[in-house]
């Protein structure tokens, strides 16, 4: 389930001394993502994508390059099959 699988990643994040705030809106990502990152004047903004990879390297989604593109702070990609929440 995806809230337990960010609730994981956002408690690894504070284990490691970095200050998190989990946030899920509901809307289109490419323009819920940066518009809310603008509001809350995130410093990097996580999502997880769906992702495959090729031999030169990961191969992003449409959605993914929308967010990545129009947010107003880096972004953190990380691959939803990475993530375990056992």
């Amino acid at each position: 389930d995806l809230e337990r699988a960010l609730e994981t990643v956002d408690q690894q994040l504070t284990v490691q001394g970095l200050r998190t705030r989990m946030l899920l809106r509901p809307g289109q990502p490419q323009e819920t993502i940066p518009a809310v990152a603008m509001q809350e004047q995130c410093d990097l903004v996580a999502m997880f994508t769906h992702a495959s990879s090729r031999e030169g390297g990961p191969v992003l989604g449409s959605t993914t390059r929308a967010v990545a593109h129009a947010a107003p702070a880096p972004i953190l990609i990380v691959p939803r099959k990475g993530i375990s929440s056992d």
